[in-house]
């Protein structure tokens, strides 16, 4: 009968479709500026600090190439624009030849720029994202970028305001 196949034969379960790629991923928070970001299981977190940034986290994988994984820095708030062309002195010339492109973008109604650069034969992104206190940015391969700033939150709501 039917129901003897089912039983021998169960149907595949269903796979949602819509489910999230970082699940698995671990979250690593810093309560001292009042943010917290998911990173890939297989990358390590690396805290410094120097002249240039307050606080900036690497996580690195087992590449020891230039970005094999996700960099975060906080640095004093200046304005936008200057951490733009702060950022952008970073990238043009060090690393790459020009900006692919800028992008407005939007976390935790906090609005930002998104500055999309190629390097070699892969293609990177970085966030840039201000509030009252601190400028945050946050940059990666540009294939994972997306799902990695959809893991920034702000844990601290005095920080962050």
């Amino acid at each position: 009968t039917n129901t003897s196949l089912l039983t021998q034969f169960p149907p595949p379960a269903a796979t949602p479709v819509d489910a999230d790629p970082t699940a698995n991923w671990k979250t690593y928070t810093n309560t001292k500026f009042g943010y917290s970001i998911k990173y890939p299981p297989t990358l390590t977190p690396l805290e410094t600090t120097a002249d240039i940034y307050l606080h900036q986290v690497t996580f690195d994988g087992s590449e020891k190439t230039y970005l094999s994984g996700i960099i975060v820095e906080v640095r004093n708030l200046t304005n936008l624009e200057d951490e733009i062309n702060y950022r952008t002195w970073r990238i043009v010339g060090h690393i790459a030849d020009k900006l692919d492109s800028e992008v407005p973008i939007s976390i935790s109604d906090l609005f930002g720029k998104r500055l999309n650069y190629t390097s070699g034969q892969k293609q990177f992104s970085v966030a840039i994202i201000p509030n009252q206190k601190f400028a945050y940015s946050i940059e990666a391969e540009s294939n994972l970028f997306d799902q990695i700033l959809s893991t920034f939150k702000f844990v601290d709501q005095n920080v962050a305001q």
